[in-house]
């Protein structure tokens, strides 16, 4: 079974340099990867996608496919002008997909077969307990791990949308409905000691 700290180290990896915390001077640094093992190699996020190169044929197939139904195009050209053939792309699961695919696992479908992968699901509203690192959070089709933690709480690490690519979020950015360890997958004992 895949250790939920190695996917999170991978998600980190994929980040965009610019969201990444400075490390303080005598702060402890609140993400579950170091600061140099963060932002290595930038993806971008695109829909339907798990790690392919952002190729000009593959950004043509992604306009007519999903974006021309929602922006025009001179927008998705410029927010999609500095994806380059060597560059990566994902979506919200496409980051897990991607993850699996490299370690030669069958990926999962779609966010809804993450959540039934869950225990301990529950809604974001009406829990009290603390988060825990590894623990996933579900809005729509939309997903993302807690990879740290500051005096803001705590950290997300998410492939988000077009704009801001694999990016680190907060939990009141976003409106999640449920939450839950994704221990049909990823063993969590590295982190749930006391589960």
């Amino acid at each position: 079974m895949l250790k939920i700290l190695d996917f999170l180290r991978f998600a980190l990896w994929h980040v965009d340099p610019e969201v990444i915390p400075d490390p303080g001077e005598g702060a402890e640094y609140p993400l579950v990867a170091s600061c140099d093992d963060c932002g290595r190699e930038p993806w971008h996020y695109l829909r339907g996608t798990s790690g392919e190169h952002t190729t000009r044929a593959l950004l043509e197939e992604k306009w007519r496919e999903h974006y021309s139904h929602e922006m025009t195009r001179d927008a998705y050209d410029n927010a999609t002008m500095h994806m380059g053939a060597r560059g990566r792309a994902v979506d919200g699961i496409g980051l897990l997909r991607a993850y699996m695919l490299d370690n030669g696992m069958e990926p999962i479908k779609s966010t809804e077969a993450a959540l039934e992968l869950c225990s301990k699901v529950a809604p974001v509203d009406g829990t009290s307990s603390a988060y825990r690192i590894g623990e996933v959070l579900f809005c729509g089709i939309s997903i993302a791990f807690v990879c740290g933690f500051d005096s803001a709480g705590p950290i997300l690490v998410e492939a988000r949308n077009i704009f801001h690519g694999v990016t680190l979020t907060r939990l009141w950015c976003r409106p999640w409905t449920h939450r839950g360890f994704l221990t049909g997958l990823f063993d969590y004992s590295e982190v749930l000691h006391d589960q």
